[in-house]
């Protein structure tokens, strides 16, 4: 049985040089959507994620809704281990493959049936594993024949 477990998460960025000029400063406090906070004469930082409290039991999905920069992609990236908080705890059991970037392993001149084998191996498969869920994926797809073709953008 698997879950997550966030235990008041905090994630907090340093951005360095961002006191130098004003107008520098603004935009990184508009472009960031965090909180900007200076630790000391020289260094700020940007506070993404703020005391974030959340279980995740096995089998619940959870989806995760937001303007552009409240966090949603920072959270995710440190579920899949991309990050570490910066405070807190984090206890996760069982796997999590980030799916940040859909068309990754995407590749235009790659078949359906490759670009499979890329994903699974970039999610960590063996190619065993990947050859017993192929079947599944071809059934969900229900691309037929086409996956012996390339990808092809238009």
């Amino acid at each position: 049985m698997g879950f997550i477990h966030l235990d008041s998460v905090s994630l907090s960025f340093p951005v360095y040089g961002a006191g130098k000029r004003i107008l520098k400063k603004e935009l990184v406090r508009i472009a960031t959507g965090g909180v900007l906070k200076r630790q000391d004469d020289k260094l700020i930082t940007v506070t993404a994620l703020k005391n974030i409290t959340l279980t995740v039991p096995n089998g619940m999905r959870l989806a995760l809704i937001g303007h552009n920069g409240s966090g949603k992609t920072t959270l995710l990236r440190l579920l899949s281990g991309i990050y570490e908080p910066t405070s807190g705890h984090v206890a996760i059991k069982g796997h999590i493959t980030s799916l940040l970037d859909i068309m990754i392993s995407m590749d235009e001149e790659s078949t359906g049936y490759e670009c499979i084998k890329i994903r699974g191996l970039l999610q960590g498969l063996t190619l065993k594993q990947i050859k017993e869920k192929t079947q599944e994926i071809i059934d969900f797809t229900e691309l037929g024949d086409y996956l012996y073709m390339p990808l092809l953008k238009i």
